[in-house]
């Protein structure tokens, strides 16, 4: 994700990360960053990932329509439900 976000910088456009809240502290860098919701750790067999444990639509919906983006894109790392 910072990879993209920094590639897609270097061309000229402007983006803004929207994500859950990380577990571990965030370090602050030039990224514009928007948190909503939190992450959870989820384990399974031999392996621990951290998912999303809670998304706040209205709340992405309602500042997504503020700021008025031009494309949105969904990043889901282990697989969607729709």
């Amino acid at each position: 994700m910072l990879a993209q976000h920094d590639e897609l910088t270097r061309r000229g456009h402007d983006l803004v990360i929207i994500t859950p809240q990380p577990r571990e502290p965030y370090i602050s860098d030039d990224r514009k960053v928007i948190f909503f919701g939190y992450c959870t750790e989820f384990k399974a067999m031999h392996t621990t990932p951290t998912v999303s444990a809670s998304v706040l639509t209205d709340e992405i919906e309602q500042y997504a329509g503020h700021e008025q983006f031009d494309i949105l894109h969904f990043h889901v790392a282990v697989g969607s439900s729709t």
